[in-house]
């Protein structure tokens, strides 16, 4: 039963959130005109869809797995943070130049791209939940011989292209207080149930967590 309701409370944060950027996003869209409503119409589609595919993708993972005793309750903690810097950009959004919102839009794809990246090399090694899966080891190809942890990167590359399609300063305020920390915090817990891997103490070594010569 807790693993149950382990399962369901991420999938019911990702639903409220799928409906909250539903309808938060077309108030927003509304506020705008010509080629900034296009882009942040394409944005809030974008997002949508994205929500969706990695809810059902990550949903269905979780529930073939034994309970994770390493999260620690850090996925809770990160998807509401995530949330929060979604739902608070739409609130307090702003009309920004085309320039501001086509940059918006790459970056959000972007990052969205290198999630999707980080995720598919590592297959059926990836956990929504941190924890070791059986025949677990250490990847270091793809994407992952550039960071440790390009789905993070990824995340926040996609929450800053989101940030500035709606040219939300409040959004920008909640991504660095909030979701940033949320996923530092993830980060330390993840890496101490993956040290004991044998190779990732050298892996770690040689390669930044999220950017070269910074962390």
């Amino acid at each position: 039963m807790r693993r149950r309701l382990e399962n369901l409370l991420p999938s019911a944060l990702a639903v409220s959130l799928l409906v909250l950027v539903a309808l938060l996003g077309a108030r927003a869209c509304e506020r705008s005109e010509g080629l900034s409503r296009a882009l942040r119409e394409a944005a809030t589609a974008v997002y949508l869809v994205w929500i969706v595919v990695e809810t059902v993708t990550t949903t269905v993972a979780e529930w073939k797995r034994e309970r994770a005793k390493g999260d620690r309750g850090t996925l809770e903690v990160y998807a509401l943070a995530r949330g929060l810097v979604a739902v608070s950009t739409l609130v307090w959004s702003n009309v920004a130049t085309d320039a501001v919102s086509v940059l918006g839009l790459c970056v959000l794809i972007s990052g969205i791209v290198l999630r999707g990246a980080a995720i598919r090399t590592l297959g059926e090694l990836y956990s929504h939940r941190v924890r070791l899966v059986p025949g677990s080891r250490v990847v270091e190809r793809g994407v992952y011989a550039l960071v440790r942890h390009p789905a993070y990167l990824g995340m926040l590359l996609a929450h800053l292209g989101w940030v500035l399609v709606f040219a939300s300063v409040p959004g920008a305020i909640v991504l660095l207080a909030g979701l940033l920390p949320a996923i530092v915090s993830r980060i330390k817990t993840e890496e101490r149930v993956l040290m004991p891997l044998e190779g990732y103490a050298r892996y770690a070594g040689r390669k930044p967590r999220l950017l070269p010569g910074v962390w």
